[in-house]
């Protein structure tokens, strides 16, 4: 099958249209095939965007904090169905200062096939809040397939601030027959957390501070006829990015599919500056390199870290200087390797410890150093100086933040 992309309401959606002339194929019968992708939910960076911006009055925004939150999610949906599920959290989020919300990876499984043609499962994962019925969409997935097999892979998405707080996952699992299919089937949902967790990050501030994205582009889709790798691709960063403090590592997901009972990964891994690289996960935490038994049949398309504070520490004085990524199958058949063009890589960072000198130096801010930068007279929002920002604050009579409103 041939991926495409298209660009849809501010939106870069993935999906997979027809089958590939990357690999030979075996002419006759076809041989039953299997392709998924990814949809993350918001636009690509826009460098010029007021957004690269902490909205003042919220005092989580340009901190550069982390929030995690962990849902059990096993779901089992038979047949041709709509199922929606919420998984409540243990305690509310704040919204308010929210730019990215980014997912690890979740596995869609199809089982119990019966009759013929493909069959398709779509995911789509979305933060019900308090604030009003309709959820924040953090995106979604889908996999259609012929036999049993299973795509894992995660979701993510740039987001508005909004008000109020999260209060629940919600995941919307969707079975249908593929044109010229046939039958039913069962969906299992499942994640990659060796305790079937599904791991969300809630990320507060924004660009430089607590984030820094990378778009890279003019990437080639890659194939696999046999058991085995592609080669690397590589590409280095206009601009490094220095691993201090960094804590989470996102990318956009790849489009995958193929032929026969093979399991896949995209191997993915970051350039640092002293010649080693950095693994993100794959079908496993932590990545070996390779994928689950060709039994398995599942093919991983989506590539995350949380990185521990050991792996901090040993990180700390690094620069992140490029990545790179090659397609890896097990198993006799055909693997497909889409990536989107561009591929958005997303560092996002803890809060940089204050030295307490009195001078803002690279990555302090009065946000996240309270009473340590020199503030001038009128300083309301504590980034250090005077602006419309603040006159946004006067005109709000002193009485504290400008209130949170939902665009």
């Amino acid at each position: 099958m041939c991926c495409c992309f298209c660009h849809v309401a501010g939106r870069w959606m993935l999906g997979l249209a027809c089958l590939t002339s990357l690999a030979s194929v075996t002419q006759g019968s076809p041989e039953p095939s299997s392709f998924g992708g990814v949809s993350d939910a918001g636009p690509m960076p826009d460098e010029s965007s007021p957004t690269s911006r902490p909205l003042v009055g919220s005092d989580l925004c340009g901190r550069g904090a982390l929030r995690t939150v962990s849902v059990a999610v096993p779901m089992l949906v038979d047949g041709l169905v709509t199922t929606t599920q919420d998984f409540f959290l243990a305690a509310p989020i704040p919204l308010d200062g929210v730019s990215w919300i980014a997912g690890e990876a979740f596995t869609v499984r199809i089982t119990s096939d019966s009759g013929s043609g493909n069959k398709r499962t779509t995911v789509a994962v979305g933060i019900v809040t308090d604030a009003g019925p309709t959820p924040i969409s953090v995106g979604s997935l889908f996999w259609s397939a012929g036999f049993p097999s299973a795509l894992a892979c995660a979701v993510s998405a740039r987001v508005s601030p909004h008000c109020g707080k999260a209060i629940a996952v919600r995941i919307t699992v969707t079975n249908t027959l593929d044109s010229g299919a046939s039958g039913s089937f069962h969906t299992e949902i499942t994640t990659t957390h060796p305790e079937d967790m599904l791991r969300l990050h809630f990320a507060y501030g924004y660009a430089p501070i607590s984030n820094q994205e990378r778009p890279v582009s003019d990437l080639t889709a890659m194939a696999l006829n046999a058991a085995g790798t592609t080669d690397w691709q590589n590409h280095l960063f206009e601009k490094p990015v220095s691993a201090a403090n960094l804590r989470f590592v996102r990318h956009t997901g790849f489009g995958t599919g193929g032929t026969g009972q093979v399991s896949s990964i995209v191997e993915s891994q970051l350039a640092l500056d002293d010649g080693e690289y950095l693994s993100l996960d794959d079908a496993y935490s932590p990545s070996i390199g390779m994928p689950p038994p060709a039994s398995e049949a599942i093919r991983a398309a989506c590539n995350t870290l949380l990185l521990d504070d050991g792996q901090q520490t040993i990180l700390k004085n690094r620069t992140i200087i490029g990545w790179r990524w090659r397609g890896v199958q097990l198993g006799a058949g055909m693997s497909t390797f889409t990536p989107a063009n561009p591929t958005l890589l997303v560092f996002f960072k803890d809060p940089p410890q204050c030295d307490s000198d009195g001078i803002c130096e690279a990555g302090e801010t009065c946000q996240t150093c309270p009473g340590d930068c020199p503030r001038p007279l009128g300083d309301i929002d504590r980034d250090c100086d005077h602006d419309l920002f603040d006159a946004a604050l006067m005109q709000n009579d002193f009485t504290g933040p400008v209130p949170c409103v939902d665009e």
